[in-house]
């Protein structure tokens, strides 16, 4: 069993504990919400540098059909 100083000693570390990992979960916020900003002005500069376009009719048909998958053996022997 521990002594009064002994437990003294043990509630003062959990409180500094308690302190310490208070400000690490601060600080991991600050972190989450400076990235959130970060990548919410990398999208906007990407949207600015590459806008958007439609696909041409002959891209929109190669995007829309399915394509045949082949194997590494094929793979292999085509290239190979």
């Amino acid at each position: 069993m521990l002594g009064k100083g002994a437990f003294l000693i043990y509630l003062f570390w959990v409180d500094g504990f308690r302190s310490i990992m208070s400000e690490v979960v601060g600080l991991l916020q600050e972190i989450r919400d400076e990235l959130k900003e970060l990548r919410l002005l990398y999208k906007s500069l990407v949207d600015k540098l590459v806008p958007e376009e439609e696909p041409l009719e002959d891209e929109k048909e190669t995007i829309e059909s399915s394509d045949e998958v082949v194997g590494e053996d094929e793979v292999l022997r085509v290239f190979g």
